[in-house]
């Protein structure tokens, strides 16, 4: 049962990354101003196309960002709006068992 609850867990976390990625596609390709923005936000100065990956910073950044406020361009995309919704239940899913493992071990190192 534990294997199957990790595997299950794993792949949702593969899921919650690609959903992050295919937010950024859709906003590259059809909002590509609002993509500068945000990669100037995470880079500075460089140029957007010369930024294919964000850091992890620029990751943390648009995770908070995104977590809790909804984008206007998201509000124009019905499937990016969507994904957004997805993928915060997803942020939430995978957050909640990590918490329920390590909620007893943070108790017992404190005692």
């Amino acid at each position: 049962m534990g294997i199957v609850f990790f595997v299950l867990w794993f792949l949702l976390i593969v899921c919650h990354f690609a959903g992050f990625q295919i937010l950024l596609s859709i906003e590259r390709a059809r909002y590509r101003r609002n993509w500068e923005q945000d990669v100037k936000v995470v880079y500075g100065s460089r140029s957007p196309d010369e930024a294919l990956f964000f850091s992890r910073q620029g990751y943390d950044r648009l995770l908070r960002s995104w977590l809790l406020t909804t984008p206007a361009w998201v509000k124009d995309s019905k499937l990016a709006h969507r994904l957004l919704w997805c993928w915060r239940l997803g942020h939430f899913a995978i957050a909640i068992p990590l918490g329920a493992l390590l909620f007893p071990i943070i108790l017992a190192l404190f005692k």
